[in-house]
């Protein structure tokens, strides 16, 4: 069990352990609880499920409430000895990289001494947030209020505890250390040419403390520069969802598999390469059965009477036949898909209990049947939900900057949102950055071709002398 009380378990509809917050409950993912019972069984079970969780929380909040006080947020002596150890041998690894910067330091590929001493600081200020929310945790009680607002999902995270408890942190400008805004300074209280932690933005104190003039006025950089970029492109936004609305409204999938537009054109013979529905998906990476459930499902709904348990040979034999006689109405590639994940999971997970034949015959059947379901059905818009999950994605994107695979670039990351601005308009001159890879072989002009072929756009037409329709019925 775990002994934070954070294991989850239901047996025979009680909760017998565990916490339900959002990550439980489930927040649009498809391992939640309301989701899994809609799923599993029917809207009347979720619904009913909702009522009663609605129902508890709303008379223990009646009866016994909850409030969050100075007292909850007030750190130990102890924790605030450990925090001020840890800032001050964080502080002396920076100050010693500083001294080599004025000494000489050694650069890192691709930067100057500079961008070198600024990587080497940032690298080192990283690791603090994790050693100190750590120890926090440790020492909380359980019934403390902002560490139940933090598990159950409802407001705050570790971050947020860490900077009203801890310290703030490293405040960061455009992804990077506050630069001298003044003459040689970042602000006119400290001197010139002064690299060290509390000239670049880092606030070694907390909220709970109080922050001195100059960390405050770092602080109040970084947030009003997250609401301006925040405020600037909501605009953008929306204007590229209307895009990607209009330009993909009209696909759909085919009676015969295929999406098309409304005029015929074939974008793919099968939607996604396999045919099935993705808001359907049971695995957390996008697998469509959730194996381990649906195995634990089997062996409770069907106990095991019989005394023979079948050995790995014989489970491997029954799967295979199985999955042979449901060979027509699954197809081919899903078959074969099915096999190799089950023989994945069998072998992954060795049943040290044993399996009967009754229970695994539950399992392949309920497994065939919910991969049945799997299936993207014909006329589906799946132009409008693809624009509709990239809009939502380039909304979280838009105060989030690009991965850019350069370090120390002194070129300012292009933000998320103007990236797909000119990827969706279809810019051809970007101005994000543009890495140039050279070629392993770059003295051979069929190695050139083969790798433009593997990048380049391919379509039917040029590669093919004609097309042949074959059209299959089966009674």
């Amino acid at each position: 069990m775990c002994p934070n009380y954070g294991f989850v378990y239901f047996y025979y509809s009680e909760l017998i352990s565990g916490q339900l917050g959002n990550a439980t409950l489930g927040i649009g993912n498809n391992d939640g609880l309301y989701y899994v019972l809609l799923r599993d069984y029917d809207a009347h079970a979720a619904v009913a499920c909702m009522n009663r969780s609605a129902k508890l929380s709303a008379r223990w909040i009646g009866d016994h409430g909850f409030s969050i006080g100075i007292d909850d947020i007030q750190p130990s002596q102890g924790y605030r000895d450990h925090k001020e150890q840890l800032i001050k041998r964080v502080a002396d690894e920076c100050n010693k990289k500083i001294l080599l910067y004025n000494e000489g330091l050694p650069v890192e590929p691709g930067c100057d001494a500079a961008q070198s001493l600024e990587e080497g600081v940032t690298h080192i200020l990283n690791g603090i947030p994790d050693a100190t929310e750590k120890l926090y945790l440790q020492e909380l009680h359980w019934r403390n209020s902002s560490l139940i607002m933090f598990q159950c999902g409802s407001r705050g995270s570790l971050s947020d505890i860490r900077k009203i408890v801890a310290y703030v942190g490293q405040q960061l400008v455009d992804g990077r250390r506050p630069p001298n805004g003044f003459i040689d300074r970042s602000l006119p209280h400290f001197t010139t040419e002064d690299n060290t932690l509390a000239a670049k933005g880092f606030v070694g104190r907390s909220f709970y403390e109080g922050l001195p003039l100059p960390e405050y006025f770092f602080h109040t950089l970084q947030v009003q520069e997250s609401l301006s970029r925040r405020k600037v492109k909501s605009h953008d936004v929306r204007i590229m969802s209307f895009w990607l609305m209009k330009a993909l409204e009209d696909i759909f999938v085919s009676y015969d598999n295929t999406v098309r537009n409304a005029v015929g054109c074939i974008f793919q013979f099968f939607y996604g390469g396999d045919g099935m529905d993705p808001a359907h998906m049971e695995g957390k990476n996008g697998d469509p059965l959730n194996f381990e459930r649906l195995f634990m499902n089997a062996e409770v709904t069907s106990p095991a009477l019989e005394k023979e348990k079948l050995s790995q040979a014989k489970v491997s034999k029954i799967v295979e036949t199985k999955i042979l006689k449901n060979k027509m109405t699954l197809g081919a590639s899903w078959s074969v898909a099915l096999k190799v994940s089950l023989k994945s999971f069998f072998d992954k997970n060795r049943i040290q209990s044993g399996v009967t034949a009754h229970q695994l015959e539950t399992f392949l059947d309920t497994c065939i049947c919910r991969l049945r379901s799997k299936k993207i059905e014909p006329g589906s818009p799946v132009g409008v939900v693809g624009a509709q999950s990239i809009g939502e994605a380039i909304l979280r994107m838009r105060v989030e900057a690009s991965h850019f695979a350069r370090v120390g670039s002194t070129i300012t990351a292009t933000l998320g949102v103007p990236h797909m601005k000119e990827i969706i308009g279809g810019e051809k001159r970007i101005s994000a950055p543009i890495i140039t890879v050279a070629l392993l072989c770059d003295d051979s002009e069929d190695a050139a071709q083969r790798v433009r072929n593997w990048i380049g756009k391919a379509s039917l037409g040029p590669v093919s002398n004609s097309f042949l329709n074959i059209l299959m019925y089966l009674k």
